[in-house]
C-alpha cells in the first residue's frame, strides 16, 4: 500500500511539473516601469496588436513584428500609463458612448465587422479587451 501511495504522489508531482512547464512559457517579462506600476512584455505585444487594428487602413498596415513599431507602441503606452494616472488622480471617467464611438470608427476602417473580427482574432484580441484597451 506505502509503494502505491509513493508511486501516486510522484504521479501527481510529474503532472503539476509537466502542467507548470506549459505554464511557463506564457509568464511575460518586466519591461517597464511606471508610476509603481508593471508594464510586462504581454501588455506591449497587445498594446502594439491594438494599434495596428487601430492605425491600419488600405494603403498601410503595421505589425508587431516590426521593431520601430514596436518601440513606438511602448512609448505611447508609457505615455498612455502616465496620463491615465493623472487622469485618475483628478477623477476623469470615460463615458461608455465615446469608448463604442471610437470602436465604431475602427470597425468602419474595415470592409465588414467579419474582417474586423477575424483581425482580433489573428492578434490575439478580442472586442472587450479592446474597449479595455480604449477605455484607458
Amino acid at each position: 500500500m506505502k509503494r502505491f501511495y509513493t508511486f501516486f504522489v510522484w504521479l501527481f508531482a510529474a503532472g503539476l511539473l509537466i502542467s507548470f512547464a506549459g505554464y511557463t512559457e506564457q509568464v511575460s517579462s518586466i519591461a517597464a516601469k511606471v508610476n509603481n506600476e508593471v508594464i510586462t512584455s504581454k501588455d506591449i505585444e497587445d498594446y502594439c496588436n491594438m494599434l495596428s487594428i487601430r492605425l491600419s487602413n488600405e494603403d498601410n498596415t503595421y505589425s508587431c513584428e516590426d521593431s520601430e513599431f514596436k518601440a513606438k507602441a511602448l512609448s505611447k503606452l508609457i505615455e498612455d500609463r502616465l496620463i491615465l494616472a493623472e487622469a485618475k488622480q483628478i477623477g476623469i471617467q470615460v463615458p461608455p458612448s465615446a469608448i463604442n464611438e471610437r470602436l465604431q470608427k475602427m470597425m468602419l476602417s474595415f470592409p465588414s465587422r467579419e474582417e474586423f473580427e477575424e483581425s482580433l482574432k489573428e492578434k490575439g484580441l478580442t472586442i472587450t479587451s479592446l474597449k479595455s484597451v480604449l477605455k484607458e
